[in-house]
């Protein structure tokens, strides 16, 4: 196998590893249908709305049905805003583009300045 593959399947198993961790981590957060529903709800509308989300299935079951669901971009819906994953963050990516550029602009400047000037102050 050459080094691009084996980077590949490296790369592959570390974002795997990492949207494990990180859905275990959402999991073990707490019981979302409790803040879901209002506290005088009935034993059948907590239990319909558990059904709903999946969470009647298996852990594995449901990180395999999020990671499908990832693969074909629908990231869920969010329960604090009660909107889609995806809109939530196509609405804050201008700003992070935006910040990106500034950081990447500033990096630049005090990187090309301080190999300037290490070049003309070499051995001090």
């Amino acid at each position: 196998m050459n080094y691009l593959s084996k980077r590949l399947i490296r790369a592959i198993l570390v974002l795997l590893g990492v949207s494990f961790a990180t859905f275990l981590v959402a999991q073990s957060t707490g019981d979302p249908v409790s803040l879901l529903v209002k506290p005088n709800a009935t034993e059948e509308a907590r239990e319909a709305l558990t059904r709903h989300l999946g969470l009647d299935q298996p852990v594995l079951v449901q990180y395999g049905l999020f990671l499908w669901r990832a693969l074909q971009g629908d990231l869920g819906q969010s329960f604090v805003y009660n909107q889609s994953v995806v809109s939530l963050v196509a609405d804050r990516l201008s700003n992070t583009f935006l910040l990106a550029c500034a950081s990447f602009a500033i990096a630049l400047v005090l990187s090309v300045t301080l190999g300037v000037l290490a070049a003309l102050y070499r051995n001090t």
